[in-house]
């Protein structure tokens, strides 16, 4: 499966664009990142500083981890060509300023 899909596509993502409270810290991405269930509009409203993929070289989204690349730091639960696998992903925040995320510190937006 390459992530890409013949299923007909509703955007449900864009109608609550105008209710996000602010950019994000981090996003995990919907159903493996598969395309049609992270649109760029909404991936671009969130902005996340870094986003978090549960996927694998069978279920890929590759249009939207590239929109991602471009707008944070992604981490991947598995091996996918040209991208390091993290394994499991654990975000910690000890203050709520600032997180971690595989041993790097972010500042919170």
């Amino acid at each position: 499966m390459s992530g890409e899909s013949s299923i007909r596509y509703a955007d449900v993502e864009s109608a609550v664009i105008p209710l996000l409270p602010r950019e994000a810290d981090a996003f995990k991405a919907n159903h493996h990142c598969v395309d049609y269930n992270n649109n760029p509009k909404f991936l671009a409203a969130l902005s996340p500083t870094v986003s978090l993929v549960s996927t694998s070289h069978e279920v890929v989204g590759w249009k939207c981890i590239l929109r991602l690349e471009k707008i944070s730091e992604v981490y991947i639960t598995d091996q996918i060509p040209a991208h390091k696998a993290a394994g499991d992903i654990v975000l910690t925040s000890r203050d709520g300023d600032t997180f971690e995320v595989a041993g790097k510190t972010y500042q919170s937006k």
